[in-house]
């Protein structure tokens, strides 16, 4: 199996290709005392292609880095701008709420005063109206649904006063 030059390129950090097309190229054995000479040579032979691949290797891996970093650095940057700008309005407009709430709480504090004061004043007038209505007994006539009241007994007695006159009158007739 022999491995042409041409697939190594397309990936240089495979070491086993590398080694193997190193072998290759160097196929003739000496013999004698040129032998360890000749194995010297072919050591640093594949040394120098397995060293040249891994720099290949790894420049490619650089600029495929910054590559990437180009691509993604510049909408990274727009995205961030874009969230720094999109967090100023927010907090403009938190601000302005915090201070609208601020003033409701303000408004809050005032009417439950006023309330509280109301509450105070409607007690202490229950209880002078239920003092009075305990000991006045013509306290009823002061009032306007005691009036009413009292107009409804009177027009609900007439009623009934007058059905009794008109079977009572033709016998004093």
């Amino acid at each position: 199996m022999i491995l042409h030059t041409e697939q190594t390129t397309s990936n240089p950090t495979d070491f086993s290709v590398i080694y193997y097309n190193a072998l290759q190229s160097n196929r003739k054995k000496p013999e004698g005392n040129d032998r360890n000479r000749f194995d010297k040579q072919n050591m640093f032979c594949v040394w120098r292609a397995y060293l040249e691949g891994t720099v290949q290797a790894t420049q490619f891996r650089l600029g495929a880095c910054d590559n990437y970093k180009v691509q993604v650095a510049d909408p990274a940057k727009m995205a961030r701008l874009q969230k720094e700008q999109q967090l100023r309005k927010c907090i403009e407009q938190l601000t302005v709420i915090q201070a609208e709430l601020q003033d409701s709480v303000k408004e809050l504090t005032k009417s439950r005063k006023k309330y509280q004061e109301a509450e105070t004043m409607a007690q202490a007038v229950r209880e002078k109206t239920e003092f009075e209505t305990k000991y006045d007994p013509n306290y009823v006539f002061l009032s306007l649904s005691g009036q009413n009241r009292f107009i409804y007994m009177l027009v609900v007695g007439y009623k009934e006063l007058s059905v009794v006159l008109k079977s009572v009158w033709p016998l004093f007739l």
